[in-house]
């Protein structure tokens, strides 16, 4: 990857608010490694049948076209439509991710609790979350809507040419990416206690533990580098637009793009619907088959 351009001086340009000049080899590799992702997770979403691991393939081609737009930015000659454009797919996206891994520990749940499979109502609770599992997906995802409300927000007010708009559109942009961290971090917590409790079940077989653990293990490697990244916005917000970590694009090359290319690669090399259907098969071996969550769809 190239090494970012140092920002133009303000008196050579009619009016910017990029911190540096986009680097053009740079972008399009990120790009051309968000595009094979999202070729990878679409043949495996097709596979799967089912509609909600959609979401993975479509934010990683969210983000492939935000940074392959980068480029066509010029510091010189700016335009708040592509600016705009582009700071929305490539912070927002990532909410997708998020999304996938919500809902995987939703359809986890049902899959080794059979009260959950026929419970009526979403406020039925397991011995394996401390969280409602039937609503977590809708806790977590309504969480990442409001800050995905004040993000469209700041980036609205960061591409307008009021100073002070901008350094507000700033500090709403911290608030978001805190909030964002801050809810990630309690549903790893709420991985890490399931893992736990389901760990503690000693008469499942050895085949159910190997699956699970080896489940668990890519959720929190996908989770550790949503958390790098995460951090990495809230250092960037905190020293604002000027502040080392904005004015280099490198940053954002491996802080940002290549921790969440990693945080969904994992599904694409260990697709964990395939895992969640052997964890059911083994915990439900000796269950007949009209009664097993797996028959019904549950997970689905």
């Amino acid at each position: 990857m190239s090494t970012p351009s140092a920002a133009p001086d303000a008196s050579e340009c009619r009016y910017t608010v990029l911190p540096h000049v986009p680097g053009a080899a740079g972008n399009r590799i990120i790009g051309a490694l968000y595009a094979i992702a999202a070729i990878v997770l679409v043949w495996r979403a097709i596979q799967s049948r089912k509609g909600w691991p959609w979401v993975l393939p479509i934010g990683a081609a969210a983000s492939a076209a935000g940074f392959f737009i980068r480029p066509m930015m010029d510091p010189c000659d700016f335009s708040v439509g592509l600016y705009v454009g582009q700071q929305l797919v490539i912070l927002v996206s990532p909410c997708a991710f998020l999304a996938f891994n919500y809902m995987l520990y939703k359809r986890l749940m049902l899959a080794v609790d059979p009260q959950l499979a026929t419970a009526e109502n979403r406020n039925v609770k397991s011995p394996y979350s401390f969280l409602p599992p039937l609503k977590v997906s809708r806790i977590f995802v309504w969480s990442d809507g409001i800050t995905f409300f004040l993000q469209c927000s700041a980036g609205g007010l960061m591409a307008g040419k009021k100073p002070n708009m901008i350094d507000l559109g700033n500090k709403i942009f911290l608030v978001a990416v805190i909030l964002m961290a801050v809810s990630y971090a309690l549903f790893f917590s709420l991985a890490v206690v399931a893992h736990s409790r389901l760990g503690a079940e000693h008469s499942q077989s050895q085949r159910f533990h190997a699956v699970l653990r080896k489940l668990f293990l890519c959720l929190y490697f996908s989770s550790t580098f949503i958390m790098v990244r995460s951090i990495y916005r809230i250092a960037e917000f905190a020293l604002g637009r000027d502040g080392v970590l904005a004015s280099n694009e490198i940053y954002l090359f491996v802080l940002d793009a290549l921790p969440l290319i990693f945080a969904i690669s994992i599904w694409a090399l260990f697709w964990p619907i395939n895992m969640i259907d052997e964890i059911a098969q083994e915990r439900y071996a000796d269950v007949p088959m009209a009664q097993k969550p797996l028959s019904h769809g549950a997970y689905a």
